[in-house]
């Protein structure tokens, strides 16, 4: 499902047992927040920081269920978040240097 924003509006709220990475997780605080930031405003802040982007890859599975709600592995073991059928970006891999 779709239903984060895809860019910054301020933080959310989730109070939701376990964490991100594993729900079953038995620990105390379960208020989580979390912010949206597009790849651009990403980019833009690590530019605005003076590194140089060497590379941007977006990759499209995932080796695991990092949202926890998709419906399982595909055939060939990853996860995909699909919109009408088609995979869409669910992990970029950003790698950025300060210059010398």
């Amino acid at each position: 499902m779709l239903d984060f924003p895809y860019c910054f509006d301020g933080p959310h709220v989730f109070d939701v047992p376990g964490s991100y990475s594993d729900r079953a997780a038995q620990i105390q605080a379960t208020k989580t927040v979390q912010y949206a930031h597009s790849i651009g405003e990403v980019v833009t802040a690590a530019i605005d920081a003076g590194l140089v982007v060497r590379r941007l890859v977006e990759h499209p599975d995932a080796p695991r269920d990092y949202r926890g709600d998709l419906a399982g592995p595909e055939a060939d073991g990853k996860y995909r978040l699909r919109l009408g059928g088609e995979a869409i970006p669910m992990l970029y891999t950003l790698l950025a240097d300060r210059p010398a």
